[in-house]
């Protein structure tokens, strides 16, 4: 038998990641994930964000700042309440700001993969309406920087050219 579970690749231990639900609680009742899986069970779009943020917690994290105010929404302090809402969603989006420019996103990446679109509104320089119109405005990969500027012109592109 000992011989047996050595051979067979079944009885070998599979790593398992315990990871917070809170997020893909959020993700999964969001207008985000309606327009993204129409008709999709909310299981399945639990599921949906954990693989995600498994894969790239960041963009995952950063899609709950949007115009509903989701990132709220997280229990992150029993006082929360006490502080005003627009004053708590610019303390919550400041992080993201930092992060996002201290790491930068890969333009042709948010192009791929439409769940990492919300880091673009965290660049320098855009801001939630530019990076829409970026987005809208592309069409194909980029291949270089250069042709980013035709898209922004140039005083956007010197301020977000860093960044991307």
């Amino acid at each position: 038998m000992q011989s047996l579970r050595d051979e067979d690749d079944t009885f070998k231990p599979k790593p398992i990641t315990f990871i917070d639900s809170n997020i893909a609680h959020i993700y999964a009742n969001s207008k985000r994930a309606k327009d993204e899986f129409p008709g999709y069970p909310a299981g399945l779009l639990r599921a949906v964000s954990l693989a995600r943020r498994l894969l790239d917690p960041l963009p995952e994290i950063a899609g709950l700042c949007n115009q509903d105010n989701e990132i709220s929404s997280l229990q992150l302090h029993w006082l929360k309440e006490l502080v005003p809402k627009d004053q708590l969603q610019a303390r919550l989006e400041r992080p993201f700001l930092a992060v996002v420019n201290s790491v930068g996103v890969e333009i042709n990446r948010v192009l791929d993969h439409k769940w990492t679109e919300p880091l673009l509104q965290f660049v320098c320089g855009l801001g939630p309406r530019k990076a829409q119109a970026l987005l809208q405005s592309l069409r194909g990969r980029v291949r270089a920087r250069k042709d980013l500027q035709k898209v922004l012109g140039p005083c956007v592109y010197t301020n977000v050219v860093a960044f991307l």
